[in-house]
């Protein structure tokens, strides 16, 4: 069985051969991938497809990873979930984690990608939104899970 098999996830990077490396490491166990260059586009793809798990980009065109993050959080609140997002960027380095920790991200990864990292840090979200719907439902949707704050 694939380690994320109905799971839902965007991929959020203006650079195309990450998203595409992302995809093809996702959709390979199983996952249901969503891709988007920009912050606009990543609002659309999350408004059609209610991801479980974002990856994020922080320097985005149009709009910076932090907005589109304010954006999915006032989602999250409206909607009663908790959307897991992973901050993945060149940018940020150890004495700014707490900060991009603190402003609502789940995790961080830097550039460039360790993909074994990143596989481990969605797979524990995957298993933390399964094992949390399942107390709330039998039916163990993985869409949606009650907001913690």
């Amino acid at each position: 069985m694939n380690r994320l098999s109905k799971c839902c996830l965007l991929i959020v990077d203006a650079h195309e051969d990450t998203r595409l490396l992302l995809e093809t490491l996702f959709e390979s166990e199983g996952a249901r991938v969503q891709c988007a260059a920009t912050g606009p586009d990543a609002i659309q793809q999350f408004a059609l497809h209610s991801p479980a798990i974002v990856i994020c980009d922080i320097a985005l065109p149009e709009i910076n990873g932090y907005t589109l993050l304010q954006h999915i959080r006032t989602h999250d609140i409206l909607s009663q979930r908790r959307t897991r997002v992973i901050a993945v960027t060149a940018w940020i380095g150890d004495s700014d984690s707490n900060s991009t920790l603190i402003g609502g991200f789940d995790a961080w990864l830097m550039k460039p990608i360790d993909l074994d990292d990143l596989m481990t840090q969605v797979v524990r979200f995957t298993t933390y939104i399964v094992s949390s719907l399942c107390i709330a439902s039998p039916s163990c949707g993985i869409h949606t899970t009650s907001f913690s704050a």
